[in-house]
């Protein structure tokens, strides 16, 4: 082979590479995460980190690079000692990284990160690098942390509520505050194990079913009806019952919140009575027995 073929393919090979790359930076510059390829090092030495990396760390990629001790100062000082023993278990056994934790910005915001990565290995089965991304969950933890306090406050409520409280799921089983368990005699647990027929009349549960259905339809956000419930000791309370209906994303129920108190006797009605006002137009509706107060 002449020099002159030797030139023209050298140059044909560098820019197949040169075309390789640049196909490789527009796939990494064009998804929502920094893509990564570092060195199994106590540093994890960046070999390439995606333009991501600097709006969501603040950091350039040569940053990175000239300070090897960076990345381990970015991340959040109560998560470091548990990241780095995820870092060194998945090196060790040469499995996967899923690990989610915060960091600390350039300019001291602190952000939640998902990191996944895959140990490379070399021809003599050792770790060689290791290729990942990490992608911004901030957002997604506030929400979630924002989901949590509501479900805190909902808990704070519910069983400190002076008013009987119920919870009950589409299968029945039940859940009840201190007022509702102190009304019917049983403890939380006892409840828990429960459906809500079982501390129900039976002559009312049928009617119970008649008078929810106009929820289950969508006819109504919420019902009342009067409903008598058996004690522990076998006693019967006469109650008033307020009943509203949670559905999923899909539309199916999910959980069905109930009111309870104790009425005058001029507020007895019969749940009879609820039933039948309220059932109008709902013949035609599935048979509602699981999901009572």
């Amino acid at each position: 082979m002449s020099s002159g073929e030797d030139i023209t393919r050298r140059k044909q090979m560098e820019e197949a590479l040169r075309e390789s790359e640049e196909k490789y930076r527009l796939v990494t510059e064009n998804v929502p995460v920094v893509v990564y390829s570092a060195l199994p090092d106590e540093h994890s030495t960046p070999l390439l980190l995606s333009g991501r990396n600097e709006e969501l760390t603040g950091y350039s990629a040569q940053e990175f690079k000239d300070d090897p001790g960076l990345y381990a100062r970015t991340i959040h000082p109560d998560d470091r000692e548990r990241v780095w023993a995820a870092i060194r278990e998945h090196r060790r056994d040469k499995t996967p990284l899923r690990v989610e934790y915060r960091i600390l910005t350039k300019d001291g915001a602190i952000k939640w990160v998902r990191d996944e990565a895959t140990p490379i290995l070399g021809p003599d089965g050792q770790v060689a690098r290791i290729d990942g991304f990490m992608e911004d969950i901030t957002e997604r933890k506030r929400a979630d942390e924002a989901l949590h306090e509501s479900e805190e406050k909902f808990r704070y409520v519910f069983d400190h509520s002076v008013v009987g409280k119920s919870i009950t799921l589409p299968s029945g089983e039940m859940s009840a505050n201190k007022a509702l368990c102190e009304m019917l005699g049983y403890t939380a647990d006892e409840l828990r194990n429960k459906k809500w027929q079982d501390v129900t009349h039976p002559d009312d549960i049928e009617l119970i079913e008649g008078a929810l259905a106009p929820l289950f339809c969508g006819q109504e956000n919420r019902v009342r009806f009067t409903k008598r419930y058996i004690t522990k000791g076998g006693s019967v309370v006469w109650t008033e019952v307020s009943t509203s209906l949670r559905r999923d994303p899909e539309g199916k129920p999910r959980k069905a919140g109930s009111k309870v108190a104790r009425p005058s006797g001029a507020g007895i009605r019969r749940t009879a009575d609820a039933s039948e006002s309220r059932a109008t137009g709902c013949s035609g509706s599935p048979r509602m027995g699981a999901t009572g107060p």
